[in-house]
């Protein structure tokens, strides 16, 4: 159960501008261990405190963040995010899996590591910058149940050592691609999410025949979906600048703990090179012919309106789940869950 902090702003008339910054980082950091609530008292302006979603950026927030994106603050909203997406370490025992394995496989130079969870149809399932498969443990008990659940870890994350080369959303979707060969599966359902999503996208472009259905969560294209300061934030990432929770869950399950900081270096060398970032076009997403979802969360750091767009070209429609950017899969994955049964087709009727 969390504690409750309360914040108490100040009086005045413009008293809710200049407690904004505040306010947004109190809900960033505060807010992943305390229940951070905005009593109704000092001035008229405390019920837009009270409604106010945490991690929502706009523009004074965003201004703000501006200053001192750089420094490798603490409440850097993608460290946070991160680490809420690594809370969860250790494999589910309770999916209702008799095939549950782990283990590596030589692919392009790589010793790749994957776990397969549950039995039926393939389900890839990749997962996002920073992150290793264990964001996806919250997913298994229900979708392992019905599907054969494979989680993949890419270059330089999780149990996956880095080799010498470049990291690249496309070099990662033909890791995956060949992984699957090397597995026997010809064609599967492909969920990714954030850098994840990429990836799959690059699969969808790159290897159509592998794909059946492609569900995105949290995905952009390119950069301009992003708000400024997280695409700031990742050209100009930190080792330090991470909650401490992050690094030590890499280090907990990395071959070469060491290589932290290397993969965040490798990490922001790829997004500052456009073609190495592999950044797309809409024209490219509506040559896509595999059916897909696009799910954001409501307060994730993806742009209403790109997001609305994306889905468009990618013939389909935006699909709303409660959460920021990562709560969604690790917290209160419920409704994620409900939206992937029905778009992969096997909720109980095993019909849309």
């Amino acid at each position: 159960m969390k504690k409750t902090v309360l914040f108490i702003h100040g009086a005045g008339d413009g008293a809710y501008e200049e407690d904004r910054l505040l306010v947004a980082s109190l809900q960033i950091t505060l807010g992943l261990v305390y229940d951070v609530r905005y009593p109704k008292m000092v001035n008229e302006e405390s019920q837009e405190y009270a409604d106010m979603q945490p991690n929502c950026p706009r523009q004074p927030f965003e201004r703000s963040m501006g200053v001192g994106i750089n420094s490798g603050t603490i409440w850097r909203i993608l460290p946070v995010t991160y680490k809420r997406i690594n809370i969860m370490t250790e494999s589910p025992t309770n999916h209702s899996s008799q095939n549950n394995q782990d283990r590596y496989a030589s692919v392009n130079d790589l010793n790749m590591y994957y776990e397969i969870h549950g039995r039926g149809e393939p389900l890839v399932m990749l997962h996002g910058a920073f992150a290793t498969a264990g964001m996806f443990f919250a997913l298994l008990p229900e979708l392992a149940q019905t599907r054969q659940v494979i989680l993949v870890e890419q270059q330089g994350h999780g149990h996956t050592a880095d080799i010498n080369r470049p990291l690249s959303f496309a070099q990662m979707a033909d890791d995956t691609v060949e992984l699957l060969r090397q597995l026997g599966v010809k064609q599967a359902d492909i969920f990714g999410y954030s850098g994840g999503g990429s990836v799959a996208l690059q699969i969808a472009i790159r290897h159509p025949e592998a794909v059946r259905m492609l569900a995105l969560a949290s995905t952009v294209y390119d950069t301009n979906g992003y708000y400024p300061f997280i695409v700031e934030g990742l050209r100009h990432p930190s080792p330090d600048g991470f909650p401490p929770e992050v690094r030590q869950e890499y280090e907990k399950v990395a071959p070469h703990p060491e290589d932290w900081a290397n993969l965040v270096y490798k990490s922001a060398d790829m997004f500052n090179q456009p073609a190495r970032a592999d950044l797309l076009d809409p024209s490219q997403l509506q040559a896509i012919t595999a059916p897909a979802l696009l799910v954001v969360g409501d307060q994730d750091i993806i742009q209403p309106d790109y997001a609305t767009e994306m889905a468009k070209y990618l013939h389909t429609q935006l699909v709303t789940v409660p959460g920021d950017h990562a709560s969604y899969i690790v917290e209160q994955p419920g409704p994620l869950i409900a939206q992937l049964k029905t778009f992969f087709k096997f909720a109980d009727n095993d019909e849309l």
